[in-house]
């Protein structure tokens, strides 16, 4: 998952524009996907750990353009893979009281544990959001952070960190996980043999280790034959699919 995740942000991050195609090519890819409920928050931080890779130096609009494709990302995450949490004692939005709020934790380019704990206060307490505000409400932490950005690399680098611990807030506080069904892209053949079970397996592991990158192997070392490997290999998933 995390080699096609990286691989299609960096494409999205390309040309930094998300028109009507590739906006259905982001659902389609989430759908797809199926992240587990704890890799959503992963899904999204991926999203701003790129994109500090294609901030640019000088170039004020560019880096404006790169947030608001960020923010197109975070709502496709937020849109098909979440839904709102039941709050309590829910506000009428204050446009200007959230934008002001943005305002001071940005304006330090750091969240410290207690600016973290005021971000969770104010999403669960003092401004819990209604169901029909959320989009609004975690768009206004993407339009005051492109009024935030500056012309240094670095600064936009820690603007963006915080705009991420900003929108991690909002969603523990104000989204849940959708229901996860998950759905086989092809069907098992059970009746299939050990070698041909195993080369299934490494065949859907997209983050493998790559022979002679990642690891090297002395075969005069080693003491087990094929088959032995090949058994080991399908003990190991079998007692993986049972944690």
């Amino acid at each position: 998952m995390d080699q096609r995740v990286d691989v299609f942000y960096r494409e999205i991050f390309g040309d930094l524009t998300v028109d009507r195609e590739e906006a259905a090519e982001l659902t389609e890819f989430l759908q797809k996907l199926q992240p587990p409920p704890d890799k959503l928050p992963w899904l999204r931080a991926t999203a701003f750990k790129i994109g500090c890779e294609f901030i640019t130096e000088d170039d004020h609009e560019k880096n404006v353009s790169l947030l608001r494709t960020i923010n197109f990302i975070v709502h496709s995450i937020e849109t098909v893979c979440m839904e709102p949490k039941p709050l309590e004692n829910t506000v009428t939005l204050d446009e200007e009281a959230v934008e002001e709020f943005y305002k001071g934790v940005y304006d330090g380019l750091s969240v410290d544990q207690d600016e973290n704990s005021e971000l969770y206060t104010f999403f669960k307490e003092t401004n819990p959001p209604e169901p029909q505000a959320l989009v609004t409400t975690r768009a206004l932490a993407f339009k005051v952070g492109c009024e935030h950005i500056g012309e240094n690399k670095d600064t936009n680098v820690q603007l963006f960190r915080c705009i991420n611990v900003v929108l991690h807030a909002f969603e523990m506080c104000c989204l849940k996980p959708k229901h996860l069904e998950l759905k086989l892209e092809e069907s098992v053949d059970l009746g299939m043999d050990i070698s041909a079970a195993v080369q299934h397996l490494w065949n859907l592991d997209d983050n493998r280790l790559d022979p002679e990158a990642d690891y090297t192997m002395n075969v005069q070392s080693v003491s087990f034959n094929l088959s032995t490997i090949l058994c080991f290999s399908v003990v190991l998933f079998c007692l993986n699919a049972h944690l």
